[in-house]
């Protein structure tokens, strides 16, 4: 068996320009495209916004899944008859499988969002299927998330001033402050691994004022 997680590329745009009326109609088109190339024997539900599952239900071979799929994609590119004109969109889908990588249904629906935000993160339009590396990052992800938040709160930020010279006089001329996190227990942590976690969670708004209060 298989349980896709069907999530509509760009619905927030057409909330936003088109209004909620429009958003409501699209995913109603939507769920009845999904429900006429759905096998017999697969199951549908709304999972809520404008995410939808579909499990696939005793699958011979992994290729009727991929089949499945291409059909999903394939039917996204006849065009939505929108307010504005016609609209071709697009879907991320995130696939986990059973018994392969779950056997209980909150286990596999986990898996399966894991997939879909990877399918996410790699752009529009695309399928992943779960990997227990995803699962890891996850794990790393949700952790690394937690001490930020710690860290936050508990000051453990630390700024160091890398000097500005100017090649023609030698002189200085300014600094810049670099954002260092020495993380207990673990030691001094890459900018490049936790200030993009920064920005996505939206902690980069208060560690970005500490830093020029600190700064200053």
């Amino acid at each position: 068996s298989a349980l896709l997680l069907i999530d509509l590329d760009g619905f927030t745009a057409i909330n936003d320009t088109l209004g909620y009326p429009a958003g409501d109609g699209v995913l109603r088109l939507l769920a009845q495209r999904l429900n006429r190339l759905a096998p017999p024997s697969a199951s549908l539900a709304r999972f809520g916004n404008d995410e939808f599952a579909m499990l696939l239900p005793a699958l011979e071979h992994s290729s009727d899944c991929n089949r499945v799929v291409a059909l999903i994609q394939a039917a996204l590119h006849e065009p939505f008859n929108l307010p504005d004109g016609c609209h071709t969109l697009s879907v991320s889908i995130g696939v986990a499988l059973y018994p392969d990588d779950a056997v209980d249904a909150a286990t596999l629906i986990r898996y399966a969002h894991i997939a879909l935000q990877r399918a996410r993160q790699v752009g529009s339009n695309h399928c992943t299927y779960f990997t227990y590396a995803m699962n890891e990052q996850a794990q790393h992800r949700y952790q690394l998330e937690q001490a930020l938040r710690q860290a936050c709160a508990q000051h453990e930020f630390e700024l160091y001033y890398q000097p500005k010279v100017h090649l023609g006089s030698g002189r200085m001329v300014g600094t810049e402050a670099l954002l260092r996190w020495n993380r207990p227990g673990h030691g001094v942590v890459s900018p490049v691994e936790f200030i993009p976690l920064l920005e996505q969670t939206g902690m980069i708004v208060e560690v970005g004022a500490w830093v020029i209060e600190q700064a200053c």
